[in-house]
């Protein structure tokens, strides 16, 4: 019978945002004993004949102006679930090797993409494969990891981002470490290979006089643009709406975004055609943003 694996605590630092949850016992994914079904209050159970009273009532009945405020009530609800939120403590780490965790924070509906957190152990060692025709980009956002490909390494700190295209990359973690994964499947043009971003190296653009934003990668879809952003304290990104898919990762500090205190480690995504109102921030703010491009 499946199970649902819970990763043990990791005992170095319970204050740190990437900390996993609590061991329990493995929990099935199908009940041994499920419940009898409920009371159907002598429901027919025929959805057709069903369906044609409902339809007769509702002709039969008088046509009614909406109440005020029906549209914005609709409009509010429309925006509000256009909109994800994953707290740090929430979601399920799966051990997929020794000292290696995943937590899958994004699967795109039409299976075009995911975005997953990734955690190693000091020592750990893992790989991030490109098949042809996908794309990953990661981006290291704790700790210190070493990449080999080809045989050429490369010394990865917080903020280094690499993008895979048809190749392989072996990691190995030189201390606790975390890296956010964003695989974009389907078939993509171009040489196979490996690019290093390095954060220290990337000039940084102001957006207005709050906000500095480093590109790490931008591409054409589907492919995802990535940049960190810094917000200074008491400092605002302006609003702005949301042509595709965006997904944020509060990094450091704490920021106010769409009605939600974002703390390290929170992640929030957008649905493509939703509005941004200002993102805030009293502490000042680092925050990963990816912007999706599935079209």
């Amino acid at each position: 019978m499946p199970t649902i694996c819970f990763v043990e605590d990791q005992p170095a630092n319970p204050d740190a945002p990437w900390r996993r949850i609590p061991s329990r016992p493995p929990v099935s994914l199908i009940p041994s004993d499920l419940p009898p079904p409920p009371d159907d209050g002598g429901a027919t159970g025929d959805d057709e004949s069903d369906a044609e009273m409902a339809s007769v009532l509702a002709w039969a009945l008088p046509p009614a102006a909406p109440g005020d405020g029906l549209l914005e009530r609709l409009l509010a609800r429309a925006r509000a679930t256009a909109v994800a939120t994953l707290r740090r403590a929430d979601g399920m780490w799966f051990r997929v090797a020794d000292g290696v965790s995943r937590k899958l924070v994004f699967l795109d509906a039409q299976e075009r993409g995911s975005t997953a957190i990734w955690r190693l152990d000091a020592g750990a060692t893992t790989t991030v494969e490109a098949t042809p025709g996908d794309d990953v980009v990661f981006v290291v956002i704790e700790g210190t990891i070493v990449a080999e490909e080809a045989g050429v390494s490369h010394a990865l700190v917080t903020g280094d981002a690499v993008g895979v295209h048809a190749a392989r990359v072996q990691l190995k973690a030189e201390s606790p470490a975390a890296v956010l994964v964003a695989v974009s499947f389907g078939a993509i043009e171009g040489p196979p290979g490996v690019q290093v971003v390095r954060a220290e190296l990337t000039p940084a653009i102001a957006l207005n006089a709050d906000v500095t934003a480093k590109p790490l990668f931008l591409h054409r879809a589907p492919r995802p643009d990535v940049a960190v952003l810094t917000v200074r304290a008491n400092g605002a990104l302006d609003e702005h709406e949301h042509p595709e898919t965006e997904e944020l990762l509060c990094l450091e500090g704490t920021c106010q975004s769409h009605g939600e205190l974002l703390e390290p480690g929170d992640y929030q995504r957008a649905r493509a055609g939703s509005a941004h109102d200002q993102t805030t921030t009293a502490t000042g703010s680092t925050i990963l943003v990816l912007r999706r491009h599935f079209t």
